[in-house]
């Protein structure tokens, strides 16, 4: 933007603006953003997985959640076996 000298500050401040916003409409525009998009929620593409499809993530977590506890349960199985192996050798 070329400032002229008889402009005020805050002229150029409002011309700058209307260029701005001219721009960002014209990119929005040329990317074909809707307005929905541009302004709903979630943003982020993993929320919004989360958000639309609440019986696919609590399958996740149902199957995530019995391969960790599983493995622990095995663990705490083999931990007892051990000791009471122990136990009857004494």
């Amino acid at each position: 933007m070329n400032p002229v000298s008889g402009e005020s500050l805050h002229a150029q401040a409002l011309a700058l603006r209307q260029q701005m916003q001219v721009q960002r409409a014209r990119i929005a525009q040329q990317l074909d953003v809707s307005a929905a998009q541009r302004s709903g929620y979630p943003r982020s593409l993993t929320m919004r997985f989360l958000v639309r499809r609440p019986a696919v993530v609590v399958h996740l977590l149902v199957e995530l959640g019995s391969v960790l506890l599983g493995a622990r349960v095995i663990r705490s199985l083999a931990r007892a076996r051990s000791l009471i192996s122990v136990v009857r050798s004494v």
